[in-house]
């Protein structure tokens, strides 16, 4: 089961451009998030990881680079700038 618990994760931060050595931090909270039957533990686990994404997307948008990250920050919609609240969300879909 660590396999399919880890391999979703892996891909993501390939994906993204982010360091495959921050999976483990990743996995306890992401495994949280979605199945903690304590809604406090949700909670801080969905802080968490929002704060994670956000600390990259700001990163990001400071020196972009060729990344997943990077493309959503540096996107357009409508030939509009993404704002940051929407990159962060973006990266974490």
């Amino acid at each position: 089961t660590e396999f399919a618990d880890t391999l979703p994760i892996f891909v993501f931060l390939e994906m993204m451009g982010l360091p495959v050595e921050d999976r483990h931090y990743l996995r306890r909270f992401a495994g949280a998030s979605a199945h903690s039957p304590d809604p406090a533990r949700r909670r801080e686990s969905h802080v968490a990881l929002t704060q994670y994404v956000t600390s990259w997307v700001d990163r990001r948008r400071a020196e972009p680079g060729d990344d997943g990250v990077s493309r959503i920050v540096k996107g357009q919609i409508g030939g509009r700038k993404i704002e940051r609240a929407f990159a962060r969300i973006s990266a974490c879909s």
